[in-house]
């Protein structure tokens, strides 16, 4: 066995994927993290993998400042995450400033509203890593206790 074949853990872990409908829209998704959140008492971990911001019209050179109109949609998330409200991150397409210019298509922001829905209630999401790609590609990364 090669060193870098010792360093890979064993393939063990289950894996599920989960599909997600395109037709659905906020409130489904976060039911659908609901009905998958007593999963997490068996230790199975809920994943979502999407984008906070996803406007590829719209890109910019690599390294160009955040859009402001992507960047109040960033913060205005961020601060709906960290004060839990959940209704608010529900009808985001209502409630968030440029919500259209940020996901012309919502399929890259369902996987957080899963993932939400299955935390618990009083979760404190802690932000992993923050980072912005074109101008307009935010690459947040959030975890839910």
């Amino acid at each position: 066995m090669d060193a870098a074949a010792a360093d890979v853990p064993p393939a063990d872990i289950p894996l599920v994927m989960i599909s997600l409908h395109h037709k659905a829209g906020a409130a489904e998704h976060y039911a659908l993290g609901r009905a998958l959140k007593p999963l997490r008492d068996e230790n199975v971990l809920v994943m979502g993998s999407g984008s906070y911001t996803h406007n590829l019209w719209e890109l910019s050179p690599e390294g160009s400042e955040p859009a402001p109109w992507a960047a109040g949609f960033a913060g205005w998330m961020d601060q709906a995450l960290l004060e839990n409200r959940r209704d608010d991150i529900i009808h985001w397409q209502q409630r968030a400033p440029y919500p259209n210019e940020n996901h012309p298509s919502d399929e890259h922001f369902q996987p957080l509203l899963v993932a939400l829905g299955a935390s618990d209630d009083d979760a404190v999401p802690v932000k992993l890593h923050d980072d912005w790609r074109m101008g307009s590609l935010s690459m947040a990364c959030w975890r839910f206790d």
